[in-house]
């Protein structure tokens, strides 16, 4: 399994904009082949997300379709993401639980 993490730094209108939108975007993630998982996190100075796919194939793709999803539904704050610091490798372990008691 391969995971790529994207973290901007930008302003808080970005979250704004885009929150209303997060269904669309995890519709267009799981559009991916090999797709396993994806999470958006709002951080205090920005946002990161993260994707998981079973092999790098399926990270790089997040990574262009993330890139055409900003520019099609962040028109107004889209341009402040900038270029994301990118962290991505092999999983060496993926432990989850999903059902929360």
């Amino acid at each position: 399994m391969h995971t790529v993490i994207r973290t901007y730094r930008c302003p808080p209108e970005v979250i704004v904009e885009g929150c209303p939108r997060l269904g669309d975007l995890e519709a267009t993630m799981r559009q991916i082949r090999g797709f396993v998982a994806y999470s958006f996190l709002e951080t205090a100075d920005g946002l990161t997300t993260i994707t998981m796919a079973v092999d790098e194939a399926g990270t790089d793709r997040s990574m262009e379709l993330a890139i055409s999803w900003v520019k099609q539904n962040l028109p107004q704050t889209g341009a402040s993401l900038g270029v994301p610091e990118v962290t991505r490798g092999e999983n060496s372990i993926a432990a989850t639980r999903w059902a929360i008691a």
